[in-house]
């Protein structure tokens, strides 16, 4: 008996708990329809939220960036996702909580209030502002906090000069559609690009910035709020698949002048080098900007050495030339050019012998023991040797110019 008591007073004690929920439910939703007919009853969504005709809405605009998404240098435009925050105060929309089951706030279909018309001035397409999604939440003292969030494509000026190490200066302009100062003032608060923001794969976010400008045109103001970032690439890949290869190709073509004529193969390997920059110099100009104020200087260097890469083949069908030559006599330029060479290689010689602190032949003697036999066997040999030294000299001083400016030591 007593454990069936014990039951029936839980079952009862339920019950009762239950009841008195359902009651509370229903009241907090009748004090809230209470409270929406009572402010919504003469309401007009097209007149300001202001007593005084004569003030602004200041409006109060934060930006939350979640994620960076597609960056397109070609369209020189930048995708981000995240929320849009715009509070104000709407002064009809106002009540006493306790009159009301204690609502401190509610939410509203953003077609029946009052809300203002801003839109990103600098936006490309589809703008997200669809304001059916959203809806402000209204405050019992009239502050209407209203989060608008998706993806919006905005223009950028894309400066290319620098790249693989370049950085974007980027803004999002945002602007009242319609109303100048004296009806809608927009300033902004908040650029937050820390709090929900997660790390993009080919580029960091940094410097974020907000400026209130007001601008005058045909004798009226208007405010406009820009966020100010800089995106900045993650260079590493692009070191990897196209500064190294550049510089690599760079040092074969330099090599070309090194293999012997007779070998059969100089020529041809001065153009399957030819045709290896003229590969990489498509694909690196497939993406990035056509029409950029200044190229990429890794593109310069790119032509640069493809120009190279053309005399190098030049040079190479002139020294198969002089050494196919073998059966007719040398001229005399030849053999002057030849002199000449021989007269500094063995300078070249002394010099390095007295860096090392080693007994050498003196160049006049040395010039005795020389073999002066003229052959275009060795005018070929001394002219790859001279474009040998001096296409490695314009190497190593363009290629570390280059990265100077590029790495900004």
């Amino acid at each position: 008996m007593a454990r069936h008591r014990t039951v029936r007073a839980a079952l009862h004690a339920a019950m009762v708990f239950m009841l008195i929920a359902r009651t509370s439910s229903a009241s907090k939703s009748s004090a809230e329809s209470r409270l929406f007919k009572d402010l919504f009853e003469n309401y007009d969504p097209v007149v300001r939220p202001v007593m005084d005709p004569l003030q602004p809405v200041l409006i109060k605009s934060s930006y939350f960036l979640m994620s960076l998404g597609d960056v397109d240098e070609r369209a020189q435009s930048v995708s981000l996702h995240g929320f849009l925050l715009l509070t104000w105060v709407d002064e009809f929309l106002t009540w006493t909580p306790e009159e009301y089951g204690n609502l401190e706030s509610i939410f509203v279909p953003v077609d029946r209030m009052w809300v203002p018309d801003v839109i990103f001035d600098n936006g490309v397409g589809e703008q997200f502002f669809k304001k059916e999604h959203y809806r402000p939440r209204i405050q019992s003292d009239g502050l209407v906090r209203w989060e608008v969030g998706g993806e919006i494509a905005l223009l950028c000026d894309f400066a290319m000069h620098d790249y693989p190490f370049d950085e974007q200066q980027c803004k999002m302009e945002l602007v009242t559609w319609a109303g100048t100062d004296d009806h809608i003032k927009l300033y902004g608060d908040i650029f937050d690009a820390k709090t929900y923001y997660q790390e993009h794969s080919n580029w960091h976010v940094s410097v974020p910035r907000v400026a209130n400008i007001t601008f005058t045109e045909e004798g009226e103001s208007f405010s406009e709020v820009y966020f100010h970032f800089e995106i900045g690439r993650k260079s590493l890949s692009d070191v990897l698949n196209v500064i190294i290869p550049v510089i690599l190709l760079s040092v074969l073509n330099g090599m070309v002048f090194l293999i012997p004529p007779e070998s059969g193969e100089k020529i041809c390997v001065a153009l399957t080098l030819l045709l290896s920059f003229s590969v990489l110099q498509y694909t690196i100009d497939s993406s990035i900007p056509s029409q950029s104020d200044s190229p990429p200087l890794l593109d310069i260097y790119i032509t640069l050495f493809v120009v190279c890469s053309c005399v190098v083949v030049v040079q190479s069908v002139f020294s198969v030339r002089l050494h196919c030559k073998q059966k007719k006599p040398i001229t005399e330029g030849a053999k002057e050019f030849l002199r000449i060479y021989n007269k500094m290689a063995r300078l070249m010689r002394c010099q390095i012998a007295k860096q090392n602190a080693i007994h050498v032949v003196h160049p006049a003697k040395m010039a005795d023991t020389t073999n002066n036999e003229f052959t275009w066997l060795k005018v070929s040999s001394a002219f790859d040797s001279v474009w040998c030294v001096a296409y490695f000299l314009f190497f190593f001083i363009a290629t570390a110019v280059v990265l100077v400016k590029l790495i900004h030591f």
